[in-house]
Order: structure tokens, then sequence, then C-alpha cells
């Protein structure tokens, strides 16, 4: 076992003991092993975090993954079983916002002319002057 098979810098592994880097890449063959069986974008949304008594444990970021990863289980360890030779007999499934991919960044978005005209338009029918100020503020910001 090496730390560039780990993807870990060799400074760091050595700080490890030889138990932790085997129990690393266990989990590492796990991960693998589960993301070949699933289909995206679920496998982006999940990851292996180990075994403890016949149970396999996963981690999500969301309900929403949590719930379709329920509906496989069976498959799931089924396929885990059968690919790294163990015997699992449960899945536990958990939800961790840790895990969450970072949000992508908004794109900028620019008002055209036209829809400014629109809501200079609009503006001058309203009545309430705080929101007529505010609309026609943004139609002026318009390139």
């Amino acid at each position: 076992m090496n730390s560039k098979h780990l993807n870990m810098p060799p400074r760091v592994s050595r700080f490890l003991s030889r138990n932790w880097l085997a129990r690393i890449e266990d989990i590492q063959r796990l991960d693998q092993s589960l993301k070949f069986m699933l289909h995206d974008p679920l496998k982006q949304h999940c990851w292996a975090a180990g075994i403890e008594k016949r149970q396999l444990t996963i981690l999500t970021d969301s309900g929403v993954w949590a719930t379709q990863l329920r509906y496989q289980q069976q498959q799931i360890l089924k396929g885990i079983n059968t690919d790294l030779g163990l015997n699992l007999n449960k899945l536990r499934i958990r939800i961790s916002s840790r895990h969450s991919a970072p949000p992508k960044p908004l794109s900028k978005r620019h008002l055209s002319k036209k829809s400014a005209a629109y809501i200079t338009q609009g503006a001058q029918s309203i009545t309430d002057q705080a929101l007529r100020e505010a609309l026609l503020r943004l139609a002026k910001k318009a390139r």
C-alpha cells in the first residue's frame, strides 16, 4: 500500500498506521464497487463508508438519493457480495451534507434592452411608488 495508490500525499500516509491504510484501501474498493453498480447521477451522490457486522454503510447527500438507494438495496448487497466476495446482509443509509458537491456558480444574466423597455412600461402603471422605483432602477441596468 502506498500513498500514491490511495490518492494522498506521502507525508500524510507516514502518520497513519498500516491498519488505517488497509482500512482506507478497503473503503476505496467498496466505493469503486458501489459506483460501478449505480447509474448516473446517483453514483455522484453516494459514498461507501464502511462495513460493520455484515452491514454496509452508504453515505448520501440528500433524502432523494437515499430513497433511490433503498429501492436498490438488495441489488447493491448482491452485487457487492459477488464483486468483493463478501457476505453482507444489511444496508445502512445515512444522509450527510459533508459530502455535498459544491454548488455550481450561477451564470451572470444580463437584462436586454427589450426586457428593460417592458419593465419600464409596466412600472409606469404601478401605483406603489417604492415598487415602481425599484422596477425603474432594474430597467436602467439593461445593456
